[in-house]
């Protein structure tokens, strides 16, 4: 599922991957049948998993995406591997926000605003030890994007 490509460059200082994950979103929607606001911050979550784990080296490498903003939707969890296979959860699938004054989505309402990001990948060959990085949350309200600050991070 889904349709991932990338590209390298002739001297290896540049890889560049695109991504389009329209049937991993329809795959999500029809077996969680979530809201539509959950719906796209599953598939934003699942997207940015599946380029990270595409870019794991080994075959049982894995990596784990997981965020809670403290909004209605609850903790969001990705795990991904290294062929970009994606699955995901909502802690709540039915949460329900109202749109933004532009008639969007309000994903970031939904995600909620502060919390944080923990990223980890298992390493099956050093007995499922985890490598661990935790970011904060940071949202700005003015160009409605998040940012990430990091708490900690092991490699």
């Amino acid at each position: 599922m889904g349709k991932l490509v990338r590209a390298l460059s002739e001297d290896g200082s540049v890889l560049c991957s695109a991504i389009d994950t329209t049937d991993i979103v329809r795959e999500i929607e029809r077996l969680h049948q979530p809201t539509p606001v959950v719906t796209a911050a599953l598939g934003r979550m699942c997207t940015a998993g599946a380029i990270m784990g595409a870019l794991l080296k080994n075959e049982g490498d894995t990596l784990t995406l997981r965020i809670n903003g403290g909004g209605p939707c609850g903790t969001l969890t990705v795990v991904a591997d290294y062929r970009g296979n994606v699955k995901c959860c909502a802690g709540n699938a039915k949460a329900a926000v109202q749109l933004r004054s532009d008639g969007g989505l309000d994903v970031s309402a939904c995600v909620g605003r502060d919390g944080n990001l923990t990223v980890c990948r298992a390493d099956p060959t050093s007995f499922g030890e985890y490598c661990r990085g935790y970011y904060g949350i940071l949202y700005s309200k003015r160009t409605d994007t998040y940012s990430l600050r990091s708490w900690y991070s092991v490699q």
